[in-house]
């Protein structure tokens, strides 16, 4: 009697034990479909703040363009040196950041800076104010980058940012 007990007893701890086996699978598959879904809000969140940021940085380099280029206008030699390596810094740190950029792209910043640069040697040069029509050429300049490079990096950082790359 005594024997058919212990039978009892090691069967129904094998049916328990198989129970509960069952339920930690169950469990292990419940959790393993809750990090897939947690892993992918993760890279969408990722994917919005990159956008986020991208946008804000081509808008700050873009009002920094702006306020050269009413410097400019005003002929405001000193406030004007002040600004360019500002704005060369930033077209660098973009190129820099965003290594998801075509070699077209990455070669479009570097004439940018080049051209931003000439004209603080240019502006250096001067002894007084800019004359009007120096200023006309710099910001013809300045605004040929706003138009054509910084809105082909927005479009190219938005999309990057919307893969995940």
């Amino acid at each position: 009697m005594l024997g058919e007990a212990g039978s009892v007893a090691s069967l129904l701890g094998v049916v328990v034990s198989l129970g509960g086996m069952g339920f930690a699978i169950w469990q292990l598959s419940r959790l393993r479909g809750e990090t897939r879904a947690a892993r992918e809000a993760s890279e969408a969140t990722r994917r919005a703040i990159g956008r986020e940021l991208a946008s804000t940085e081509l808008t700050r380099l873009s009002e920094r363009i702006q306020g050269l280029k009413e410097i400019h206008r005003i002929g405001d030699r000193l406030r004007a040196l002040d600004l360019y390596s500002d704005i060369v810094g930033m077209l660098l740190e973009i190129r820099r950041r965003h290594p998801g950029l075509s070699s077209d792209q990455r070669i479009k910043i570097v004439q940018a800076t080049t051209q931003i640069i000439e004209m603080e040697r240019s502006v250096e040069s001067l002894d007084a104010g800019i004359p009007q029509d120096t200023a006309s050429q710099l910001n013809n300049i300045l605004t040929g980058i706003q138009s054509t490079l910084l809105s082909e990096l927005e479009d190219q950082l938005q999309e990057t940012a919307q893969r995940g790359t």
